[in-house]
């Protein structure tokens, strides 16, 4: 599961003057951020980092973006990443002179808005080697201060899409739009990448297999990054994981109202969705489903009256 970096900052080269090691250089940044300290042993002072991130969030490039005066180790720069979540890999090399002088490797793990810390050792790198990085594709903008240089989408992947729980309620829902504004609003509240929502649920004219978008063949994960499915299994009755977090990551077990079938058509009951989910009377019931389960109890479990009950909402990326 790769998100795309589709707006990462990264910040100048800056040493760490004695005593001053836990010195943070993503203090004053709001978003996500990776602050990577790279120290090393006999590899001398460095005029370059090129730095290769993999995993959950994709990088490869040079800072500063041209070779400025040698600075002595440790030194620390900041990477601000985008809302994604999971393991990423570092790779740094330190760089003299156009040549390679050491080399080192770390793992941190993100999460939207998180700020995270991942130390590097280089060690020395025998007889130096060739200057590998792509360009200057992480240069520092004037005198030194955070670049925006990659505001476009120029690495490889694909986002994963986001799939949470809204808080539990009665059966009157109100209308579907609203519910989809709620499901945008609390993900982007909670952190999770500020775009469209909507709700899994169908209403008497609306199957949710036609109302929503999953043609981007995306992983979808939970807030926490637990795999839940993919676009194309999404609408089917096993999945991967229980989609059991509110968007925030709390778990959350229980009923979730829904009305369709796995693969996502209206259930076309006569009464299934609390009289068009405007709460309904003892007469009727409401098609929910288990927010633990990942066999087809995930979409319909249980048929509870529409007097007594009160269930969550599922809410996924567009």
């Amino acid at each position: 599961m790769r998100a795309l970096v589709a707006t990462t900052l990264f910040a100048g080269l800056a040493a760490l003057a004695a005593g001053c090691g836990t010195s943070d250089p993503c203090d004053g940044h709001d978003g996500a951020c990776l602050a990577l300290r790279v120290e090393g042993h006999g590899v001398g002072a460095l005029d370059q980092l090129a730095i290769h991130v993999a995993g959950a969030a994709l990088l490869d490039g040079h800072t500063p973006g041209s070779p400025g005066a040698a600075v002595s180790l440790p030194v620390a720069t900041a990477i601000y990443l985008p809302a994604a979540t999971g393991s990423v890999a570092i790779s740094v090399l330190g760089l003299r002179s156009g040549l390679a002088v050491g080399q080192g490797d770390a793992a941190a793990s993100i999460r939207p808005g998180a700020h995270v810390t991942a130390t590097v050792t280089l060690v020395g790198v025998a007889g130096g080697g060739v200057d590998l990085a792509v360009g200057d594709d992480l240069a520092p903008g004037d005198g030194g201060s955070i670049s925006t240089d990659l505001a476009t989408n120029d690495l490889a992947g694909k986002a994963v899409r986001y799939v949470f729980l809204l808080p539990p309620r009665g059966p009157n829902l109100g209308a579907e739009s609203g519910l989809d504004t709620e499901c945008t609003t609390t993900a982007a509240g909670a952190g999770l990448p500020a775009t469209p929502y909507k709700a899994v649920i169908a209403y008497p004219t609306v199957s949710p297999h036609g109302n929503l978008d999953l043609s981007a063949g995306r992983d979808i994960v939970l807030p926490d990054g637990t795999a839940v499915a993919d676009d194309a299994s999404f609408f089917t009755s096993v999945h991967a994981g229980p989609i059991d977090e509110l968007a925030d990551g709390t778990a959350a077990v229980g009923c979730v109202y829904t009305d369709f079938n796995p693969n996502g058509d209206r259930i076309n009951a006569t009464a299934g969705d609390c009289a068009g989910w405007t709460g309904g009377t003892a007469s009727d019931v409401a098609y929910v489903g288990d927010s633990s389960a990942t066999d087809i109890n995930w979409n319909f479990h249980d048929t509870p009256s529409c007097t007594a009950v009160s269930c969550y909402l599922y809410c996924i990326q567009q």
